[in-house]
């Protein structure tokens, strides 16, 4: 299999930090990030890609959409939530999209 359109980097939270057990779904693949954040899609789209980010905090999905990426190696912000079950003030609300800022 060629990993000429290969997707890899890392997945971090709003502080920067590695956001383990994460998944990240390009077109119709999907992986999970390991305790690093990092993650791995080999056949993403060859152009433009849209990327989704779903972390699971206290049995709530919470998803993150880029869209349009190009770069072969993004670092994707996902969003969190605190102990309180509230979210993070610079948080998305569930279901919302946004452009990728790093790309």
């Amino acid at each position: 299999m060629s990993t000429a359109n290969a997707v890899r980097r890392t997945v971090v939270n709003q502080l920067g930090l590695p956001s383990a057990h994460t998944t990240v779904r390009i077109g119709a693949t999907t992986d999970t990030t390991d305790a690093d954040g990092h993650f791995a899609i080999l056949d993403a789209p060859a152009g433009p890609y849209d990327a989704l980010v779903v972390r699971t905090t206290y049995g709530n999905p919470l998803f993150t959409k880029y869209l349009g990426l190009s770069t072969r190696t993004p670092t994707l912000e996902t969003e969190e939530q605190i102990a309180s079950g509230a979210r993070h003030p610079r948080a998305l609300r569930h279901g919302d999209q946004r452009e990728a800022r790093r790309q």
